[in-house]
């Protein structure tokens, strides 16, 4: 937790070394986010709007409701994100801002204002290392607008819901690197799965 000049804020730092190349990395943590964020564990999205979806090779425009789960605690949320790449020669980073509104946290409903939220990804290659791996380096900054209270208790429980997003984002960067490392491995095995065959027919022709 810091203090900016709007107050509170969350910032969270994760790093993570993969065993590809930048561009392959690149690739697949942006296919991560246009494509496999719905199959993240602790979360189940609904209410996707297509009237409000808007995906480019470089942007991604999107309203969604979420479902979030962390500690053993429940809580719903609508969200509204745009979401950009930028590929340069060395590095591919992804930026986005997001507007979370806290809809019901552990079965309560939710009156109060957003969180806002601005995270990026830069993919590099680690110094001192071979050009075939790639550094992931992702940070998250969180910030709550005003005060969320219980519609069923008249007690602000900011504090509460804001360990739950901090708890949540923390496990969602660890899931998100994860799965951005399953997608290069799967790939990779294409790939090999590819090259064997042909040396399967080319010895049997």
């Amino acid at each position: 937790m810091r203090l900016g000049p709007d107050g509170v804020y969350m910032e969270i730092f994760a790093n993570k070394v993969l065993p590809f190349d930048v561009a392959s990395t690149g690739t697949a943590a942006w296919q991560y986010f246009a494509k496999s964020m719905e199959h993240m564990p602790f979360r189940f999205f609904y209410q996707k709007d297509p009237q409000n979806l808007e995906t480019t090779d470089d942007t991604i425009v999107e309203s969604f409701g979420m479902e979030l789960h962390a500690n053993g605690t429940q809580a719903d949320f609508r969200v509204k994100e745009v979401l950009r790449r930028y590929v340069d020669e060395d590095r591919v980073v992804i930026v986005w801002r997001s507007f979370i509104d806290p809809v019901e946290f552990s079965g309560a409903p939710l009156r109060g204002a957003e969180f806002r939220e601005k995270g990026y990804i830069v993919i590099r290659r680690p110094r001192g290392m071979a050009e075939n791996y790639a550094l992931l380096q992702t940070c998250y900054l969180i910030h709550p607008e005003a005060p969320v209270h219980s519609l069923t208790d008249d007690g602000a429980i900011t504090g509460a819901l804001t360990d739950f997003v901090l708890s949540g984002t923390a496990a969602n960067i660890a899931a998100g690197h994860q799965m951005i490392e399953n997608i290069l491995f799967n790939e990779a095995m294409k790939t090999v799965q590819l090259v064997l065959l042909l040396v399967n027919l080319w010895f049997n022709w």
